[in-house]
């Protein structure tokens, strides 16, 4: 699972990292958390993450415009909004935010937020673990595009890879 906060308050930003970080390390759940202060950067990239955690108001593209791009990437993609400004919350609505969350946060209704996300992660994502070349691996069934055969092994084929 891949996880971005973009927020460019960086002190915030720390704060909403050690958070997230230690309800994922206490509920055994393995992740990547990414945090950036820039979200130029996550516009100029092809990433895709399964969780944001966005503010509105940021220096060279707002959060409403970032959330619209990652949405594109992942339409599953779990929106959390946390920001100073409550008038952005139809927006938000609008892109179909998980939750809306003014700063500063509440842990608890953080943690519980998460609880829901996670939910809404299990009960929405199919997996499927394949043997390949000696490893297991775990891809999401939206990203096979085909499984074919070819002398006598299963090929299945993502966007990315050959298994």
């Amino acid at each position: 699972m891949r996880i971005l906060i973009c927020d460019d308050d960086v002190v915030f930003m720390d704060v909403l990292r050690k958070h997230v970080q230690e309800y994922l390390w206490e509920h055994f759940i393995q992740s990547e958390v990414i945090a950036v202060t820039n979200p130029v950067l996550i516009l100029n990239n092809a990433e895709r993450y399964d969780i944001a955690f966005l503010d509105i108001q940021m220096g060279g593209a707002d959060g409403i415009t970032l959330a619209k791009k990652l949405r594109e990437r992942n339409r599953k993609l779990i929106l959390f909004f946390v920001t100073n400004y409550d008038e952005y919350q139809d927006d938000a609505m609008d892109l179909r935010a998980f939750r809306f969350y003014e700063k500063p946060f509440d842990a608890d209704r953080l943690y519980s937020g998460l609880d829901k996300a996670m939910e809404y992660l299990d009960s929405t994502y199919l997996d499927v673990i394949i043997a390949s070349n000696g490893s297991h691996c775990r891809i999401a069934a939206d990203d096979i595009c085909y499984v074919t055969r070819e002398n006598r092994k299963v090929i299945l084929v993502t966007k990315e890879n050959r298994y």
